[in-house]
């Protein structure tokens, strides 16, 4: 064999060495960005053992809470916050976007006045009234059993797209968390019997511009109105 011949054929066998290599990894190679340095390089194991369900509940039961005392604020100094100045009311109170758009997300403590729900949709809503009381509704909040939207997820800035293997995990995490909102808050309550009742509530919403404020309940407490 000549070595011309001989040089061809170990390139040829080091070129399927690798190929056969690769796909026998069980992970996946992910560039952040166009730097392609090796500190810009993740790795993660494949999905098939994720356990969605499992993390919102690590989640839910050892950090929510704690992140959310930590960033709550007052739905009526939030509301004047957005009406003078949107962009600093999110960098003041928001929590970014997760990589998953440009809408800030904010986590809000406060209490109202429970004006009417709506039941008819599975995806149930509640009005209520923010002080000073005017009989107007300032706030929907989502009651179930199905809940719309990411934004528990997207409240928590700790969680990122880019910690995860794929986007089918970091979807299946909402899916999770509200999941827990209709186990763990909404659960057996029955709504139409709070109308008139004032409330207090720990939540988390997604601000589209001049829409109304679609609330996730994280903590609600019914108090008889007079």
């Amino acid at each position: 064999m000549s070595k011309s011949l001989k040089n061809s054929f170990i390139v040829i066998l080091a070129i399927l060495l690798m190929v056969s290599l690769a796909a026998c990894q069980p992970w996946t190679i992910v560039k952040n960005g166009e730097n392609t340095s090796d500190d810009s390089i993740k790795i993660y194991f494949e999905s098939d053992d994720f356990d969605a369900d499992a993390f919102a509940k690590d989640v839910w039961e050892n950090k929510l809470i704690a992140h959310y005392e930590v960033n709550k604020v007052d739905p009526t100094i939030l509301n004047e916050a957005l009406a003078a100045d949107e962009e600093k009311a999110g960098m003041d109170y928001g929590i970014g976007s997760n990589d998953t758009g440009s809408s800030w997300s904010f986590v809000i403590e406060g209490s109202g006045k429970v004006l009417d729900v709506n039941t008819e949709s599975r995806a149930g809503i509640m009005m209520v009234d923010l002080a000073p009381y005017d009989g107007i509704s300032d706030m929907i909040i989502q009651i179930g059993p199905v809940i719309k939207g990411s934004t528990v997820r997207d409240s928590l800035d700790f969680i990122k797209l880019d910690d995860f293997a794929n986007q089918v995990q970091f979807a299946s995490i909402s899916k999770s968390f509200n999941a827990l909102v209709v186990s763990e808050v909404i659960g057996d309550i029955d709504f139409t019997s709070k109308v008139g009742s004032d409330i207090r509530f720990l939540g988390c919403y997604t601000y589209n511009q001049g829409d109304s404020e679609l609330v996730t309940p994280i903590q609600l407490v019914f108090e008889e109105g007079e």
